[in-house]
């Protein structure tokens, strides 16, 4: 089933500030992750918290990352503290080749294999 193509363009997605690829450090809990989607519409049942920890709410982008331990998760964009790092370090393994083609190293970030979902990006 084909995904829905999501554009950073869009007016509802003006407010999407980390490219698919970005490698972070979560503000709160410390572990390094790599974004593999995003979505403004985050639900109740989507998260595992509770709203009032986040200082934005649900009112603000959220992405779906993948963890250095290989757990998918959702982190709300307030908690992304971006990294460029010069090499991809633990995370090559757990992502070369399903969400990723390579790591660019100019760049600091992954370069994504979802273009037909995320075109901008």
């Amino acid at each position: 089933m084909a995904r829905k193509v999501k554009r950073r363009s869009s007016f509802e997605n003006r407010g999407v500030l980390f490219f698919i690829g970005t490698v972070f450090q979560h503000r709160r809990y410390g572990y390094q992750a790599a974004i593999t989607g995003w979505t403004i519409n985050m639900t109740h049942e989507g998260v595992d918290f509770e709203e009032s920890e986040l200082q934005e709410g649900l009112k603000q982008p959220f992405y779906r990352v993948i963890v250095e331990d290989l757990s998918v998760r959702y982190v709300a964009q307030e908690n992304i503290l971006e990294q460029r790092p010069t090499s991809p370090g633990r995370l090559a393994h757990v992502l070369a080749g399903k969400y990723f083609k390579r790591f660019n190293s100019s760049e600091g970030r992954f370069v994504s294999n979802m273009r037909e979902e995320y075109p901008e990006d």
